[in-house]
């Protein structure tokens, strides 16, 4: 969701989420370039989200986004928790 009640220094502004437990939902001001992977796991028989991010404001971003994904794909999640 674009926010346009944002400063203009940071637009354009969005809110990719958030939960009742925060003050407000995670949001961006650009001008940037992210990348957010998310997965759900369970473990201890309860349902859990995973948050991976890599934001960059950085105009080399897209190359450095394969390295970042290399990154990404090697994580392994500790014993007993699994795909949810």
């Amino acid at each position: 969701m674009i926010d346009a009640s944002v400063g203009t220094e940071i637009q354009p502004c969005s809110f990719a989420f958030g939960y009742p437990e925060w003050d407000a939902a995670f949001g961006e001001g650009g001008p940037f370039h992210s990348r957010l992977v998310m997965a759900n796991a369970t473990w201890g028989g309860v349902p859990h989200s995973i948050y991976v991010m890599f934001w960059a404001t950085d105009p080399n971003y897209g190359d450095m986004i394969e390295q970042v994904q290399a990154v990404i794909d090697s994580v392994q999640l500790p014993e007993g928790v699994g795909p949810g």
